[in-house]
């Protein structure tokens, strides 16, 4: 898919060419925003609504938080 993103036009991470080119074909956004707001408000998604901008940042934050989370719990457990 020639016209994908380098990154998602919700959240702005990067976009992973396997797992988002689908949701990005539909939604224009990656697969977590995909399945957090757009399959859940199709209708009114394709009518131009997006999440606020002060959602997004939470969601980021928290995405960003369980990234770190995982990388420190993968790293603890390598050192035992």
């Amino acid at each position: 898919m020639n016209d994908m993103s380098l990154f998602c036009e919700v959240c702005e991470f990067s976009l992973d060419y396997r797992h988002d080119q689908t949701h990005y074909k539909h939604f224009k956004c990656c697969r977590n925003c995909a399945m957090k707001w757009a399959e859940a408000n199709r209708e009114q998604w394709s009518k131009g609504w997006r999440p606020q901008a002060e959602d997004i940042y939470k969601y980021r934050n928290e995405r960003i938080t369980l990234a770190l989370n995982s990388k420190r719990i993968q790293n603890e457990l390598s050192t035992d």
